[in-house]
């Protein structure tokens, strides 16, 4: 397998405060949400895991994982991205338990 492609790139830039759990769980969210948003770029590969006997589906498009050190470098990096034209973005900034954030402007399960 090659990797050739990368005109188009998702990068998921996560809040290093946060637990690994959750951080998974976001980086989930936002590439499915992507991945449906941008369904004419979708180009699957099959990575087969011989020695196992299975076969996963992953995208040929490069992922790149960053983290950063504030809430306000987070903030920054979407007031540059919305500047721009070249890029698609999705943002996933509370848990998915259904409450409304709290005056702190974070979820109580964040």
């Amino acid at each position: 397998m090659t990797y050739e492609n990368t005109s188009h790139k998702l990068v998921i830039v996560f809040d290093r405060n946060r637990s690994p759990e959750v951080l998974l769980n976001a980086g989930a969210h936002v590439s499915l949400g992507l991945g449906t948003l941008l369904q004419s770029l979708a180009k699957p590969l099959s990575y087969a895991a011989p020695g196992l006997g299975v076969t996963a589906t992953i995208s040929e498009h490069p992922i790149i994982l960053l983290e950063a050190n504030s809430s306000t470098q987070l903030m920054n990096l979407l007031v540059k991205v919305r500047t721009t034209d070249e890029a698609t973005y999705n943002i996933f900034a509370h848990s998915m338990l259904g409450r409304p954030p709290t005056s702190s402007g974070r979820s109580r399960h964040d």
